[in-house]
């Protein structure tokens, strides 16, 4: 359920894309973007918001990095965050993921 609570948590609020007048800012966060689907396989950018989330709660990921390269606004994807956590929580409350969903997500993040 972990890339789908992912793309959930971003899809909640205002897209973390960000948009610049800079036209090489822009076409260099585009062409980051369409690297990412490309070396997931896929065309959709749901499944990259997965990915991207996924990188974002990693260890040692230094997030203002990753928002640099993709061209992601900061204060967004730490919403989208939340918004990914408060959705499972309460998943959790009403028996639908484990107690421990979050614990286990994390430990097995560092394994």
């Amino acid at each position: 359920p972990g890339p789908v609570l992912s793309i959930c948590g971003t899809m909640s609020g205002r897209s973390p894309l960000m948009t610049s007048q800079d036209t090489q800012k822009r076409s260099a966060w585009q062409s980051e973007r369409q690297k990412l689907l490309k070396e997931l396989g896929c065309k959709s950018d749901h499944c990259a918001w997965a990915v991207l989330m996924h990188l974002w709660m990693s260890e040692g990921i230094v997030r203002r990095d990753l928002c640099k390269r993709y061209g992601l606004s900061y204060e967004r994807m730490s919403a989208a965050w939340f918004e990914r956590r408060h959705l499972c929580e309460s998943l959790v409350q009403a028996g639908f993921l484990p107690k421990d969903f979050l614990q286990r997500e994390k430990a097995e993040e560092q394994d």
